[in-house]
């Protein structure tokens, strides 16, 4: 099943929005953002995110020069 998350203007611009959704080898849901991202959003949302298992990593180099994230 799959939902739509509503997210602020703060947190679309600080990459929220550019994250995905992958199956671990256990068949498991794991979200893979952007540190970033996850500093940005509000705990409301991270609450709701905290239903999967949450991937972060630290990809600010790519975000401020070369214009992508996770």
């Amino acid at each position: 099943m799959h939902s739509i998350l509503e997210i602020s203007h703060n947190e679309a611009e600080n990459m929220c929005a550019n994250m995905f959704d992958v199956l671990d080898q256990d068949g498991n849901h794991c979200v893979i953002m952007s540190k970033r991202a996850e500093e940005a959003f509000s705990e409301e949302n991270l609450q709701i995110l905290k239903s999967y298992k949450i991937v972060v990593s630290d990809v600010g180099i790519i975000e401020e020069i070369g214009g992508g994230s996770c």
